[in-house]
């Protein structure tokens, strides 16, 4: 399986395979590959309900925590957060609380790290102009 020219995805190590999300080439996009180290064989990812997912999206931030893969941003139009479950291949948005002080802003080209359990996400862009926003999220 030939995996499309891209850039500005993400990518993470689970087990003995990177997982590649989404990014750019003349379009966006929200295919999901695995690449198997130990075998080199790269397969296509389908999620069961790969509805809960349906954007495309570049320029996001991925990590792992406790066999999920968790996706944020993408491209200064989303302030989303999804996890992705590797055990039963299904997609699920993260709902924040409803205090707008801890909503994050649309961003994209930002970092994304785990620490303990909460996943931070710090600076990148909203829109055209850089920020230096933090946001946690406690896992």
């Amino acid at each position: 399986m030939k995996i499309f020219k891209r850039s500005d995805h993400s990518a993470v190590i689970y087990n003995s395979s990177m997982y590649i999300f989404g990014g750019l080439d003349e379009y966006r996009y929200n295919n999901f590959f695995k690449f198997d180290f130990d075998t080199h064989i790269r397969t296509e990812i389908k999620a069961k309900d790969e509805s809960k997912l349906s954007l495309k999206r570049c320029k996001h931030s991925a990590c792992i925590y406790d066999n999920m893969m968790y996706i944020f941003g993408g491209c200064g139009k989303f302030n989303d957060c999804h996890s992705f479950d590797f055990r039963t291949l299904e997609w699920t948005e993260i709902k924040y609380n409803n205090d707008s002080r801890i909503i994050p802003a649309k961003c994209g080209r930002h970092t994304c790290i785990l620490y303990r359990e909460n996943l931070y996400m710090f600076d990148g862009y909203v829109g055209i102009q850089r920020s230096n926003e933090l946001f946690v999220l406690n896992l």
